[in-house]
């Protein structure tokens, strides 16, 4: 045989080598990728098929993986345009009708979940953590607290070291202002998830509400560099000023405004700090703004009020304190009414009440995610219909 034949057989046999090789390498990639999903390592899996994608075509595995790794990461318009080709490339339909199921779920369409539960729990697998996190959520829309409290049990059960499951519970906890509850669900989360910037942060609040200023401080002061910078700075800023360290708190609470000028909490704490040296005309030209931006915020309405007073303008800081005295009393009755609503979660009057304390004393657009909430569940319900239309 010649020798340019020869050349041309060792050509083909290593062209057949490299192609089996990245055959190979493509098989094991998206086994392993696979696995990653399997063990909830989302963004591991991502890389993984992203790499297959660079050197080999993309099969129905691939893009079914893909868009279960898109769901995973809530990325749902992504997770819509690979599920749709692994569909038409032929993936098992079953498979397919099961990521569009959990979607639904994560989506909080439950609606269309109606009846579906149980065959979501017993079919969960690794995606109970997003079937037990809109269970949960289902549940405390519709207030049903003990099947929101089972829920979260078995999601912690099943999953230990899943730290939304102990963000939901904190979270769930600080609404009802049960602050060491609260903190307890938070530091058992940071047992699985050491230095977890949202646990952490979850802790730092619960923290400064219990006094332990000291413990608050130092948590944040370690975490800093991973945390929301936002909430870093609202959160040492006010820790420093309940602890009286009103020169530090003033810093943090200027470097925090200089880079999120529209931080509520820390446009507040600016004026308390100012109301601690006595400034009342800087104070009454802030609280003015704010009061004209969140008119339903009892705490900027009761200070508006006291600095009105103080300035001696009494005709014109009765009204502001009137509306925080009603204000107060009425958010006093919330815990009351959520303890009415978990007893009859179904009564809409209820529903409605809640809707309006938050609507009317703490923010129009809290009232108004729990008046379009009710409204989900009761479409006819009038006051309801009329508050939304008067927007």
């Amino acid at each position: 045989m010649s020798s340019s034949g020869r050349g041309l057989r060792l050509a083909v046999a290593v062209l057949i080598l490299i192609v089996a090789l990245l055959f190979l390498s493509a098989r094991i990639g998206i086994s392993y990728s696979s696995s990653l999903l399997e063990s909830r390592q989302h963004q591991q899996a991502r890389g993984w098929l992203d790499s297959v994608a660079c050197f080999w075509p993309k099969s129905a595995r691939w893009h079914y993986l893909s868009a279960r790794t898109h769901r995973r990461m809530r990325e749902f318009d992504q997770f819509e345009a690979d599920l749709r080709i692994a569909q038409k490339k032929g993936w098992d339909r079953e498979a397919i009708q099961w990521e569009r199921l959990v979607a639904q779920a994560q989506q909080g369409r439950f609606r269309e979940l109606t009846g579906r539960w149980d065959e979501m729990f017993q079919r969960a697998g690794s995606d109970g953590p997003e079937i037990g996190q809109a269970f949960v959520t289902q549940a405390l829309g519709t207030f049903q607290m003990a099947d929101a409290a089972r829920g979260l049990q078995a999601w912690k059960r099943d999953f230990p070291d899943d730290p939304t499951a102990y963000l939901f519970a904190g979270q769930i906890e600080e609404a009802y202002l049960n602050w060491a509850q609260a903190e307890e669900e938070y530091r058992t989360g940071l047992e699985y998830n050491p230095g977890h910037p949202e646990l952490s942060l979850g802790l730092a609040r619960c923290l400064i509400r219990l006094r332990e200023l000291n413990e608050a401080i130092e948590l944040l002061e370690e975490i800093h560099t991973d945390a929301p910078a936002s909430e870093y700075y609202e959160l040492l800023a006010q820790a420093c000023f309940d602890q009286g360290d009103f020169d530090r708190a003033e810093e943090l609470c200027a470097r925090g405004l200089s880079k999120y000028p529209s931080s509520l909490m820390l446009r507040k704490l600016r004026v308390s700090l100012l109301l601690e040296k006595s400034e009342l005309d800087q104070s009454l030209v802030l609280l003015s703004v704010l009061a004209a931006e969140f008119p339903a915020d009892v705490e900027i309405r009761y200070q508006l009020g006291r600095t009105l007073q103080r300035l001696g303008r009494k005709e014109e800081a009765q009204p502001h304190l009137e509306f925080a005295e009603a204000g107060s009393e009425q958010m006093g009755r919330l815990n009351h009414l959520h303890d009415e609503l978990t007893k009859d979660p179904d009564n809409p009057d209820l529903l409605f009440e809640v809707a309006m304390i938050y609507y009317n004393y703490k923010s129009r657009q809290e009232g108004i995610v729990w008046l379009k909430n009710l409204l989900q569940r009761f479409p006819h319900y009038q006051p309801a219909l009329e508050v939304l239309h008067g927007q």
